[in-house]
């Protein structure tokens, strides 16, 4: 009746330590010579499982678990069942059990396992994808909002007044603004080439050293304009292989930052001598004024 319902059945003698299994369940477990079935075979070699399982059925309790069996046949799941016989006075007579292949109902239940870890890990990556596309969203139009509203009320400036020293400074604010909203498109539109693979770099001689004194040059009214002072002492020619435009958005980000968090005081921007492999590294530095 038990193999013809796919079941093995097994019996320990505690005793001698003698195991009995049918061919069934040696089947089930990949066990080939009867000698070399045990308890130990029968549990997986696990000590922390062996010993939960003598608790067990030393206290007259079933114990159940699923093993893993590799075999000829490949990787099989086996569901094993023990419960102890005792003795009249109490003491463990014998371990009897039976052993059941499911490994069907296993691997269904390990595939839809993998499915909702895969579907639970796609919902968290699309939580953190708006989250940062929320970020992203409130910081652009955070960014955007200061430079748009000056060019704004500039222009609206430029119909109520005609004072030619008023319309100078309108103008200037309002190229200073539209510049730094050009440095925030060319930022944005870099970033998606980055994250699309897409960024391409066109590699020719460029002098980091010219290439510095122009940006700051460019940046000096954005640095006056908060009352900061802006030093550029100590640049040198150095002339590298780079990607003229990449290396002005790098050099104009560090000043802009620069501008943007110091309150008070002077950036500076020069040669960097503690770097032994690069003559010349722009960077910035503050000075906050007490």
């Amino acid at each position: 009746m038990l193999e013809f319902a796919g079941v093995g059945a097994w019996q320990l003698d505690v005793a001698t330590g003698a195991i009995a299994c049918s061919e069934r369940c040696r089947t089930d477990l990949a066990i080939a010579d009867p000698a070399s079935c045990s308890f130990e075979r029968l549990l997986g070699n696990d000590a922390e499982r062996i010993a939960a399982s003598w608790r067990a059925v030393s206290a007259d309790v079933p114990f159940e678990f699923e093993l893993g069996v590799s075999g000829a046949n490949g990787r099989r799941w086996v569901l094993i069942r023990g419960t102890g016989r005792l003795h009249e006075n109490g003491t463990l007579r014998s371990v009897i059990g039976f052993t059941l292949d499911i490994t069907a109902r296993k691997e269904h239940e390990l595939e839809a396992d993998a499915r909702a870890g895969a579907e639970r890990t796609g919902r968290e990556r699309s939580e953190a994808l708006a989250r940062t596309m929320g970020q992203f969203v409130a910081a652009v139009s955070h960014e955007t909002r200061s430079p748009l509203n000056a060019i704004v009320s500039w222009g609206e400036l430029l119909h109520l007044v005609a004072d030619p020293s008023v319309v100078a400074s309108a103008g200037e604010a309002i190229r200073r603004n539209g510049r730094q909203l050009t440095h925030m498109v060319d930022d944005l539109i870099h970033s998606g080439a980055v994250a699309s693979g897409k960024m391409s770099v066109n590699l020719q001689p460029v002098d980091l050293g010219a290439l510095a004194a122009i940006v700051v040059e460019h940046m000096r009214k954005a640095a006056e304009h908060k009352g900061l002072e802006l030093r550029a002492t100590g640049i040198a020619p150095c002339t590298t292989l780079a990607d003229d435009s990449r290396m002005r958005q790098v050099v104009s980000n560090l000043l802009t930052n620069a501008i943007k968090f110091t309150d008070a005081g002077t950036i500076y921007v020069g040669r960097c001598h503690r770097s032994r492999h690069h003559p010349y590294r722009a960077r910035h530095r503050t000075r906050h004024r007490a």
